[in-house]
């Protein structure tokens, strides 16, 4: 799962329980000004309001997006998944330490199967 690194430096971000509790309460945020920006809307002309009912659609949308990302942060953290997302970050990371460590091994020994031909006079 992609994840936004800067967020975890925040110690109250980096439980997934309490990210979607703060995700679905921005998103709640951005439907209720929505909401204002609708009721603001009775009040303008046909122009202004077309904008304004784009922007609102809009915002309604995204915070729409936003609950719906937290809802599904929270329930990450309710089954533990962080845990095992931080388990599988461990494990990719020895291997790719693994796999480097077997490619400076095997350019090691280019280098010295290049010096010993050189030495013979074969290459």
């Amino acid at each position: 799962m992609l994840d936004i690194e800067w967020m975890t430096k925040f110690p109250i971000m980096s439980s997934f329980m309490v990210r979607g509790i703060i995700y679905s309460f921005i998103g709640l945020i951005g439907m209720e000004q929505s909401i204002a920006m609708r009721v603001d809307m009775l009040h303008l002309d046909h122009v202004a309001s077309t904008k304004l009912q784009i922007a609102s659609i809009f915002l309604h949308t995204t915070a729409y997006a936003m609950t719906c990302l937290g809802g599904f942060y929270f329930l990450l953290g309710v089954s533990c998944m962080k845990e095992f997302r931080d388990r599988m970050r461990r494990l990719e990371k020895e291997e790719k330490e693994e796999r480097v460590s077997l490619a400076q091994k095997n350019a090691e020994k280019e280098v010295l199967r290049r010096q010993i031909l050189e030495e013979e006079g074969l290459a």
